[in-house]
């Protein structure tokens, strides 16, 4: 299976971060995956400075549990400040094989 393994959580928690800058930030943004070592980094730019704010959502709310998710399902992630705004990023450990792709 390889990165196959990665699709589901890698595309969701992108789709969040990618929502997130729709909704809160304002120009371009890019959004890139790379591997680094035994880590699948994923990182979205966009032209806002100010980071994500947790929010305590009621159970019955639609939204506002995106950066909840990331926290929990991620390895790693941050916000680190660009000379343009944020970039937002999290990563994922590759799966332990040998043939990973």
């Amino acid at each position: 299976m390889g990165l196959a393994q990665l699709i589901d959580t890698t595309q969701l928690l992108a789709s969040e971060l990618f929502t997130n800058a729709l909704r809160h930030a304002r120009g371009p943004i890019h959004v890139r995956v790379s591997l680094h070592g035994d880590l699948l980094r994923c990182e979205v730019d966009d032209a806002d400075p100010h980071g994500p704010t947790r929010r305590n959502a009621p159970t019955d709310a639609e939204n506002g549990r995106g950066i909840e998710l990331v926290d929990s399902l991620a390895h790693n992630w941050g916000t680190q400040r660009t000379t343009t705004g944020k970039t937002i990023w999290f990563e994922l450990p590759l799966p332990d094989e040998p043939n990973r792709l």
